[in-house]
């Protein structure tokens, strides 16, 4: 078969171009492949080569291939029309030199006949040669869209339609010798400060970093030198992980720091046992008790005698445990207002107690009032077991000096009495509101230095919260 090299093909190529987009999509049998289909088991310095090939083609005069591939994988030696078996075997052809780029990965060719020439059927277009530069995979694929770098062109010119088949290739790397090694990579705790005679939950996770499954290996965690306890681990696959959960009650456990440690016991085989172990610390704190009043507060700060007010009082448990039974008691003096117990108070929460207290009983003036929570066992903080405040108590016919009843005695009440002063019962002045006081200490009809004596000894003071 004569063969004629011509190198102006890819201007003929180009200046037909124009007519190939008015191709019409013809024979839908036609089918490109790349055979071998898949390629395997191809060491590293070694080639192959495969056939680029066409099937059922009903009238061909030119064709185009552009192939990709992985050039960190492969390397494109040769592409060459074949000698025999080819689709244009035995007709007269216009050659190309192809265009390798082991850069980019591809490899561009193609041949056409000459006049009115045309080759129908199956056959090779071309064939390829690689050189495996590495390990992996690797498509050995057309490129697309179809008609565009890839393509059969008829005699008039118009494209063959093909559906394209690629390849595949793959080298399988050399299996990793057998590693056993197992590691700790987490250790955490449900408490890192329990309360001594507390129980906690420690977790921690333990990977197989080896290459087979670990059939057995035990697990085991201890504060300093006490074994807390130890578990098996079973069937544990390459790669895969255990979550394990060990609970830990303090009760024997020193005050203070505790360095926990978790040990995975080191396998036939494995030499990396630095992962085997991983510490942690938990702070074991004292039982404390301590109960606290915290709040003492009245629903009237100044009541008339008989008036019976509402006494509030605030018990916190500053303790580290919760505390079952203990009483509050609430005095005016030496006089007992109330008793009440309370029960199952946690440690950090506050419990509220309300006592009625009647006034009928209690001197004039300021009584002090004292909240009193009995001490618990053991209990050595006794200074915040007590509070106290002052209720003053009114003559029953008595006025408070807080005359516009602001919650403080300051000069708005003294000018509410001046404004009155020197007058009596009856006069166009005389006001109720600022007869507060007389000799007796109870209203007398006349607004005088009495009255205003009773505002300002109260000067400034605050009398609600």
């Amino acid at each position: 078969m004569g063969k004629i090299h011509y190198s102006i093909i890819p201007v003929l190529l180009l200046l037909l171009f124009p007519a190939i987009l008015n191709r019409t999509f013809g024979d839908v049998g036609t089918v490109m492949r790349v055979q071998p289909a898949s390629i395997q088991n191809i060491s590293v310095g070694q080639s192959f080569t495969v056939n680029l090939t066409v099937a059922d083609v009903p009238a061909l005069f030119t064709w185009q291939i552009m192939l990709f591939f992985d050039s960190t994988i492969l390397n494109c030696t040769a592409a060459v029309y074949p000698t025999a078996g080819g689709i244009f075997t035995g007709h007269n052809i216009i050659p190309v030199s192809p265009i390798i780029d082991n850069t980019a990965g591809s490899v561009s060719f193609g041949a056409s006949l000459s006049g009115s020439d045309i080759a129908s059927g199956s056959g090779v277009l071309c064939q390829i040669t690689f050189e495996v530069k590495g390990t992996g995979t690797s498509d050995l694929k057309y490129s697309t869209p179809y008609g565009a770098d890839t393509f059969l062109l008829e005699g008039d010119l118009n494209v063959v339609y093909s559906s394209l088949e690629n390849g595949f290739f793959t080298n399988v790397p050399t299996p990793p010798p057998t590693r056993h090694d197992v590691a700790v990579t987490g250790l955490s705790f449900s408490n890192e400060n329990p309360i001594q005679g507390e129980s906690i939950t420690i977790t921690t996770l333990v990977l197989n970093n080896g290459t087979i499954t670990e059939g057995a290996f035990n697990v085991s965690v201890s504060n300093g030198t006490s074994l807390i306890e130890t578990q098996t681990v079973t069937d544990l696959a390459a790669a895969g992980s255990k979550a394990l959960t060990f609970i830990w009650n303090t009760s024997g456990a020193p005050l203070g720091q505790n360095t926990i440690t978790v040990n995975a016991t080191n396998i036939l085989g494995e030499t990396d046992l630095s992962n085997n172990f991983r510490t942690g610390t938990v702070t074991v704190r004292p039982i404390q008790h301590d109960i606290a009043i915290t709040g003492l507060s009245f629903s009237s700060n100044n009541p008339k005698q008989g008036d019976s007010i509402v006494i509030t009082v605030i018990v916190h448990n500053n303790g580290t445990v919760a505390e079952t039974s203990f009483d509050v008691n609430v005095s005016n003096g030496t006089t007992l207002v109330g008793t009440q117990t309370v029960t199952s108070l946690s440690a950090g929460d506050d419990k509220t107690l309300t006592f009625n207290w009647n006034t009928s009983g209690a001197p004039l003036g300021e009584n002090t009032i004292t909240a009193n929570a009995t001490a618990v066992p053991t209990e050595t903080n006794l200074g915040n077991n007590i509070r106290t405040g002052v209720v003053t108590v009114l003559s029953s016919i008595q006025k408070s000096a807080d005359i516009n009843s602001d919650g403080r005695f300051d000069m708005k009440d003294v000018a509410l009495v001046c404004w009155s002063y020197g007058t009596h019962l009856g006069d166009t002045r005389w006001r109720d509101f600022a007869d507060i006081a007389g000799p007796q200490g109870v209203p007398d009809g006349t607004i005088d230095q009495y009255d205003i004596a009773a505002v300002v000894k109260n000067f400034w003071r605050i009398t609600k919260p």
